[in-house]
């Protein structure tokens, strides 16, 4: 069976501010007061309620499709590492390879979907989704940028019926398949033996942004995001034989 993994990491949308005030605009009625009951108190809840509103939105962007993008994508298939990133400030100078934009991001991915619907390539993620989990983060992610970002979202993906083909799989589910069981990516790899042996300490993937924008962790996330790539591929090397053959 040849395998590959892919993986995505995502931050605030550039308009992430414009958007949460149009598509999420503060509710005062929805602020939970508790037992208050003074006027003073209450308004005060309110306000502060009001105050952290959109910076509260503004740190979860980037696990919301609508308020966040796609800052990096990419596979590899246990020879050749394919890493795209969108360039910032912090990644000139580097050997990354950078692209302009979001939608560029998202070429590559419908490339590598391509490649593996005309192959007998399994594609293999974590928390991704795939025919075994409908309920993944990446390919949900990638399928509603594709759309607001005016491009065909992706068709390859799916039979004829609309069911997930057999060739995207999500790990994740594999290893933990009961419903809502979430399994963190280095703790497996770890209980595996077949940790990426350069990835950074205390690195998380909801940090992956701040440090794809910041010039001394630049490097942090290029390795944090390789870890991802080659844990997910060794991982699905050990495991997939327990779900499919070929």
């Amino acid at each position: 069976m040849k395998v590959l993994s892919f993986d995505i990491e995502t931050g605030p949308a550039p308009n992430v501010k414009a958007l949460i005030r149009k598509l999420y605009p503060f509710d005062p009625d929805k602020v939970a007061l508790g037992n208050a009951t003074k006027k003073e108190t209450i308004d005060k809840k309110i306000e502060d309620a009001r105050r952290n509103h959109v910076p509260n939105l503004v740190e979860k962007a980037a696990l919301n499709p609508i308020l966040g993008q796609v800052v990096a994508f990419g596979w590899f298939d246990g020879s050749e590492y394919h890493r795209y990133y969108l360039r910032t400030p912090a990644t000139i100078g580097t050997d990354l390879t950078t692209v302009d934009s979001e939608r560029d991001l998202l070429k590559e991915w419908r490339e590598m979907e391509r490649m593996v619907s005309l192959s007998t390539w399994r594609a293999m993620g974590w928390n991704s989704g795939g025919f075994n989990n409908r309920d993944g983060f990446d390919i949900d992610f990638l399928q509603k940028r594709l759309i607001l970002n005016n491009m065909r979202a992706s068709e390859m993906l799916y039979d004829q019926r609309g069911n997930m083909l057999a060739k995207y799989i999500d790990l994740m589910k594999v290893w933990s398949p009961g419903y809502a069981k979430y399994a963190k990516l280095e703790f497996v790899a770890k209980v595996l033996n077949c940790q990426y042996p350069d990835r950074p300490k205390g690195a998380e993937g909801k940090d992956f942004h701040k440090m794809l924008n910041h010039k001394l962790r630049v490097h942090k996330a290029n390795l944090y995001f390789t870890g991802d790539l080659y844990e997910t591929y060794v991982i699905g090397q050990n495991i997939a034989h327990h779900l499919i053959k070929g």
